[in-house]
């Protein structure tokens, strides 16, 4: 009987460092930064554009993962503009270097929760 390999194609590593990618900015003419807000189906969306206003929007890349509450760049169209495109989706770290550097605004002014929102807020004084 053959020996079991340690590490095949099939295994998954763990500690593995992911690489920092760089800062992405929307270009001034026609893309917006962009909240999702619901999932449609067959990759739409309705997303919140900075600019006040709710979009359908299609993801153009079939391997990004988009989920409700992710911070997006939305490509606008010409001739449309009730509908655009999601070309770039944001992480975690990469919002708070977009809020840092003052290109993005906070969290709490484009409708996004807060991230140390405790969900269960007792008073003992009430019980």
């Amino acid at each position: 009987m053959p020996k079991k390999k340690k590490a095949g194609k099939n295994r998954k590593t763990k500690g593995v460092l992911q690489e920092k990618r760089a800062l992405v900015e929307p270009d001034l003419d026609c893309q917006l930064f962009g909240v999702i807000e619901k999932a449609l189906g067959s990759r739409f969306f309705d997303v919140r554009c900075l600019d006040g206003e709710i979009r359908r929007c299609k993801v153009r890349n079939k391997r990004m993962k988009v989920e409700k509450d992710d911070v997006v760049i939305v490509s606008l169209r010409e001739f449309d503009d009730k509908n655009a495109d999601i070309i770039y989706r944001y992480n975690t770290e990469e919002v708070r270097e977009l809020q840092r550097i003052e290109s993005l605004p906070s969290t709490e002014s484009m409708g996004l929760p807060k991230e140390n929102e405790d969900d269960y807020v007792f008073e003992f004084d009430d019980i």
